[in-house]
């Protein structure tokens, strides 16, 4: 169901959108924010089995795929989309969402997928994630 630009959802479709929103509300994204930080630095400071690493980046997509769905939401729900979009905090949402889908990008080869480039924004988007966790 396409609704044209700037139209509201259908009140039934707007009902489920708020109740999301209400589930994926600023304490439940500021904590996923911290869970997320954790997540992305730990593997940093300590030796992990290789099930260890892969249980960890499963769990950041996770909350990256969650943060994308409170954007995804909160920009329906949003009486204007212009300032929703322009919003610094919601700025800041979007970089923690585009920064990893960097590393999915089919020109970025395998080797260059551990390259000190893509663990820099693996770290500015742990950076992300607790400017998020702390400015809410």
């Amino acid at each position: 169901m396409e609704m044209p630009a700037g139209e509201a959802p259908p009140p039934r479709v707007r009902r489920s959108l708020e109740a999301a929103a209400r589930v994926l509300g600023e304490g439940t994204m500021g904590f996923l924010a911290l869970v997320a930080l954790a997540l992305g630095i730990v593997p940093w400071m300590f030796s992990l089995p290789p099930a260890v690493r892969t249980a960890f980046a499963v769990g950041e997509w996770a909350i990256v795929g969650l943060f994308a769905a409170e954007y995804a939401i909160g920009l329906a729900l949003a009486p204007s989309k212009a300032a929703y979009v322009r919003n610094p905090w919601r700025i800041l949402d979007l970089a923690i969402i585009v920064l990893p889908l960097v590393s999915l990008l089919p020109a970025v080869g395998r080797g260059f997928r551990s390259s000190p480039i893509l663990r820099l924004l693996r770290l500015v988007r742990a950076v992300l994630f607790g400017a998020r966790a702390a400015g809410r």
